[in-house]
């Protein structure tokens, strides 16, 4: 059905059903700063009762994309540079859900009896990111942010500009139960500790240049190695460590 040939009563139907969209589709602007538009491709809904509630079917993809931009810098800068124009057609009953991003639109189908189950895992395969795609670079961005306060504490009381890197690679098969990337803090904790005693500050600030955080499979938290300026430290699955077994590490091999 189009808005030109419809009657004044479907003409008042479409216009509620975009009102009803219209707060997440703003919601999903704000969040990932774009303008891309959205729009219901009416012929293709053609049969579907408005009192069925198609909308809250086409609002899922909005939503998922705007869980693509918040808290990830490059998951809204990919958003933004990837999908110009959102569009929401209808399906047959029983066929399987279709995502199509071609030239920066975005056409996505969804059908009567059954939300789409696939557009969370879509998002994460088609819109791709620097560190690949918006789950694993929200993942990445929330454990620099654990650990930058940490590091710009570090540096200040130290008077160093000692850097951090994370090993994301090893870090990738890693569950939300399991010790994460924001354990690397306690390395930078005990830097810095270590830092506020005077016989140990001199070689702090001469030795150490980039603190690198990877994980491993083995249990506890451990410095592993000390070597032209960079400090690896592993983490484990065990979210405990022995702090004095690390320090006793540190001033071993400062």
């Amino acid at each position: 059905i189009s808005l030109g040939h419809a009657s004044l009563k479907e003409k008042a139907l479409w216009r509620e059903a975009e009102d009803k969209i219209k707060d997440p589709v703003e919601s999903f602007q704000k969040i990932c700063e774009t303008k891309a538009p959205f729009s219901f491709d009416k012929e293709s809904f053609k049969g579907w009762d408005f009192e069925d509630g198609f909308v809250g079917h086409c609002v899922g993809m909005v939503r998922e994309l705007e869980s693509a931009c918040e808290g990830s810098t490059e998951g809204k800068q990919a958003i933004q540079k990837q999908v110009k124009s959102l569009q929401c057609a209808q399906r047959a009953e029983g066929s399987p859900e279709r995502h199509e991003l071609k030239n920066g639109a975005l056409r996505y189908t969804v059908a009567k009896g059954s939300y789409n189950s696939n557009d969370t895992a879509w998002v994460n395969r088609n819109i791709a990111t620097a560190s690949g795609t918006p789950e694993l670079s929200r993942k990445w961005e929330n454990i620099a942010t654990a650990n930058r306060s940490q590091l710009n504490q570090l540096n200040s009381n130290c008077e160093t500009s000692i850097g951090f890197e994370l090993d994301q690679k090893s870090f990738l098969a890693r569950t939300e139960s399991q010790a994460d990337g924001s354990m690397c803090s306690s390395a930078i904790e005990l830097v810095e500790r270590l830092c506020q005693e005077p016989p140990s500050r001199k070689a702090v600030v001469g030795k150490i240049k980039k603190i690198t955080c990877r994980a491993t499979q083995k249990e506890g938290h451990a410095f592993a190695s000390l070597s032209g300026g960079n400090l690896v430290f592993d983490v484990g699955y065990d979210r405990s460590s022995d702090s004095t077994e690390l320090t006793t590490w540190l001033k071993a091999h400062l």
